[in-house]
């Protein structure tokens, strides 16, 4: 859209994927328009979250981005990651964490993540760790 094309059907024979998501061209000329965006999911190297109406869940995987090393992979297993829940129209800067006191909010995220996950073709969580762990050359 922004560079006034239709993205391609297929590529050097490959069908391509059609793209998600909502524009973000009308906050280009206006900073302050309200957002679109109801819903985004990401999972990266076991780390993942969702963001839905001002909600935000998520969880660390077995790498931390800071940390140089895979200690934690041996034992990992996404079922008991710890997850985190926030109102980030209370409190954008993620520093109080709601877990604990809205159990079944959380549990609406985790789940609606696990929806986002398999129609984006990322389950399972984790399977990308598998060259990492296994086969670091």
């Amino acid at each position: 859209e922004a560079v006034g094309i239709t993205p391609p059907q297929m590529v050097e024979g490959s069908a391509q994927e059609s793209l998600d998501g909502v524009s973000m061209m009308y906050t280009w000329k206006n900073a302050s328009a309200e957002g679109k965006k109801l819903q985004q999911y990401f999972e990266v190297m076991g780390s993942r979250g969702i963001y839905r109406d001002g909600w935000f869940a998520g969880t660390f995987g077995p790498r931390v981005p800071w940390a140089p090393n895979a200690t934690r992979m041996n034992a990992w297993d996404p079922n008991n990651d710890v997850w985190e829940l926030y109102d980030l129209s209370k409190d954008f800067t993620q520093a109080r964490d709601l877990a604990a006191e809205l159990p079944e909010k959380l549990a609406e995220l985790k789940a609606e993540f696990l929806v986002e996950a398999a129609a984006n073709q990322v389950l399972p969580i984790g399977a990308g760790l598998y060259t990492v762990q296994y086969h670091p050359d």
